[in-house]
């Protein structure tokens, strides 16, 4: 509350509607920097109309104050001084006021965030106004946990700041566990749970199955995995022969499998590295040898005097541990032949050989594709003699393939040609001839038998007619 002694005030304007002397209004004074508020309470009757600009004298007199109204009447009124204040200013959710304490009109108020809390607002001040109210702040916190939470052999993959998603390093994976860090109201985090275990990414238990394909155990839980299989191929009957591959594979199986095209009759060895870890196995294999395959042949019956065969073939890698058998059969009976027998019977001139003997054996490294083969040309083929064939009997002629490596062997056989002996075409003869033979002694006979009847019936005749 506030006396003043005698000194003169400006008023600031001030609308007056109709006032009463018996009511109370406020008027604003202002003293120096500082404004007041002044309360009048009036007498009786007078009535002061709009807009009245006023000039007011104070001076002690009794405790009471005299107020000159120029251009009107002066009245008498107790002038009682209250400073406008705010009061304490609003108390915002998780902040920090920076106040001095004083909330008259114009005073500041400053606001920051808790420790774990942040704002990304700028309004942070609050004013006291001259309504005797703290203007509202735009100025919210929210938590603030800090810099992500570190989980051991993880990394993070989306950050928002109140939530954090981990995955695990390269050469490690997801054992158990949450991915997620929460940041709580109270500004600290929840960090995740996750437990990232370490990648073995090996080759364990590496085979070979059905000599081609490799089968072992990656233990990579899941994870898709490159691999670099790399095989290097060599022959021990080819000296120079040399397969050297290398194959690029993906898989997130946990026992992959994976199937080479790899050659016949050929000693691998075969590497996989795991690209992440470098990792590495090692393993052999040999290839076995598959049935070759017969040549192009024409069938045909012929006669043993000209016996010369046909065939046409296909060059292949393994011609220089394959070979031709040719094998002469004599026709008695039912025809038995073991094709993949290993016995190689040699011609021998001093025996019988009723079960067949090998004529010829031929290698087929640098052997033409078109070959003419004579039976019987008195020739050596490799250690085997080609010996001419016996007249008057049939004969088989049977081509069997066969490759050979190691302790490995395998053949194939086709019926060539078959031989027909001179004796054929003598009992071809022989028949025609007693066939002849027979069927002019059958007419004979029968015009002997016909002019014997025919004179035995003539005399009765005669006799009859005499």
């Amino acid at each position: 509350m506030f006396f003043l002694s005698q000194q003169r005030f400006g008023i600031t304007s001030h609308a007056w509607d109709h006032w009463h002397c018996m009511c109370a209004t406020h008027i604003f004074i202002t003293v120096g920097m500082r404004m007041y508020q002044y309360v009048l309470l009036m007498g009786h009757g007078v009535v002061l109309t709009s807009s009245v600009k006023v000039s007011i004298f104070f001076y002690y007199a009794h405790g009471n104050m005299t107020l000159n109204l120029k251009q009107r009447m002066c009245c008498v009124c107790v002038c009682v001084c209250l400073e406008i204040q705010c009061g304490s200013p609003p108390v915002l959710p998780h902040s920090v006021l920076f106040w001095n304490g004083v909330s008259k009109i114009g005073s500041v108020a400053l606001y920051g965030c808790d420790v774990g809390y942040r704002s990304l607002d700028t309004g942070n001040v609050s004013v006291c106004e001259s309504d005797g109210q703290w203007s509202n702040p735009d100025y919210s916190c929210e938590a603030h946990c800090g810099p992500a939470p570190e989980v051991p052999h993880a990394e993070v993959a989306w950050d928002n700041s109140t939530a954090v998603i981990h995955h695990c390093v390269k050469g490690h994976y997801r054992h158990t566990g949450s991915d997620i860090s929460i940041c709580d109201i109270t500004g600290k985090w929840q960090i995740a749970t996750l437990h990232c275990k370490e990648l073995k990414l090996t080759v364990n238990n590496l085979v070979v199955i059905n000599e081609r394909c490799l089968h072992w155990n990656a233990e990579n839980e899941g994870y898709r995995e490159k691999y670099t299989v790399t095989f290097v191929g060599l022959r021990d009957f080819e000296q120079l022969f040399s397969d050297k591959r290398k194959n690029i594979f993906s898989s997130s199986a946990l026992w992959p499998v994976l199937c080479l095209n790899l050659l016949p009759a050929t000693n691998y060895t075969i590497t996989i590295t795991v690209e992440s870890t470098r990792a590495t196995s090692t393993v052999t294999a040999n290839t076995s040898i598959p049935v070759p395959p017969t040549p192009e042949i024409k069938y045909s019956e012929v006669e043993a005097s000209s016996l010369t065969l046909k065939l046409r073939r296909s060059t292949n890698t393994l011609d220089s541990i394959c070979m031709y058998q040719v094998f002469v059969i004599p026709v008695e009976g039912v025809m038995l032949f073991d094709c993949s027998s290993s016995v190689s019977p040699r011609f021998l001139a001093q025996q019988r050989c009723d079960r067949g003997y090998v004529t010829a054996q031929i290698q087929l490294s640098g052997l033409a594709a078109e070959i003419n083969f004579t039976v019987g040309d008195q020739q050596l083929y490799g250690d085997f003699f080609n010996a001419p064939l016996e007249n008057g009997r049939d004969y088989y002629i049977i081509l069997r393939t066969v490759c050979q490596w190691g302790k490995s062997r395998t053949q194939s056989c086709v019926i060539w040609a078959k031989a027909r002996g001179t004796s054929y075409i003598m009992k071809i003869s022989a028949l025609v001839t007693v066939g002849s033979i027979g069927a002019v002694g059958s007419v004979i006979v029968m015009g002997y038998w016909y002019s014997w009847y025919c004179k035995k019936s003539s005399p009765r005749f005669i006799s009859a007619a005499i």
